[in-house]
């Protein structure tokens, strides 16, 4: 989803990496990132036990209705294209604080379901040029990131969100910093206060 607001997100590497740093953690909800080799940006990583099972987290990050209520800073989201059962289109836009333009996202979005271990994974992956852009908001060009819900017992799952990030030079790092950390964090919280609703 879209978590981080500033941030030109690209590919998630799988070259070696530097340990996870710590950033933030409060209410058990831990922000982490590392550096990017050639210091092309950050890996960020979000995590969180809930008393959920992955059928509810999955059916909440599809509800495209009620996805302003917990995801932070997006102001319109929308299920456009429904390929099949476990892949689908969206469309977001995401409120920048002034002087900066709003910026929008368009992903594909793809769910597989390991049976070994019960995990769930949602891919993203943004498809810029699939719907027309629209005038006086800044399109998020590439994009990729991964849910995965593992549960660790009937009641319980870890919820994981990962994304590999560059920030763009036209943004200050005193701006960034704290809203992409702010961000996911509220949005980890807020998912944490809704997933109720949506167990079965």
């Amino acid at each position: 989803m879209i978590l981080l607001i500033f941030f030109l997100i690209l590919p998630l590497t799988t070259i070696a990496q530097e340990e996870w740093q710590l950033h933030k953690q409060k209410n058990e909800i831990t922000v982490s990132w590392r550096n990017l080799p050639k210091k092309a940006g950050r890996e960020i990583k979000t995590q969180m036990t809930l008393q959920a099972n992955p059928k509810a987290l999955e059916a909440l990050i599809r509800d495209d209705k009620n996805a302003t209520q917990w995801i932070d800073r997006v102001i319109k989201f929308e299920n456009i294209h429904e390929l099949s059962p476990s892949e689908w289109h969206s469309y977001s836009e995401i409120e920048i604080p002034f002087p900066f333009a709003n910026k929008d996202l368009v992903t594909h979005n793809r769910v597989e379901y390991d049976s070994q271990t019960g995990a769930t994974k949602i891919y993203l992956k943004a498809v810029p040029d699939l719907i027309p852009r629209k005038d006086g908001i800044s399109r998020i060009i590439k994009m990729q990131a991964v849910w995965e819900f593992l549960p660790i017992n009937l009641t319980t799952t870890k919820v994981t969100y990962i994304i590999s990030a560059q920030t763009e030079s036209i943004l200050p790092a005193w701006l960034t910093t704290p809203i992409v950390s702010d961000g996911m964090y509220m949005s980890f919280l807020k998912m944490k206060e809704r997933i109720a609703s949506y167990q079965k």
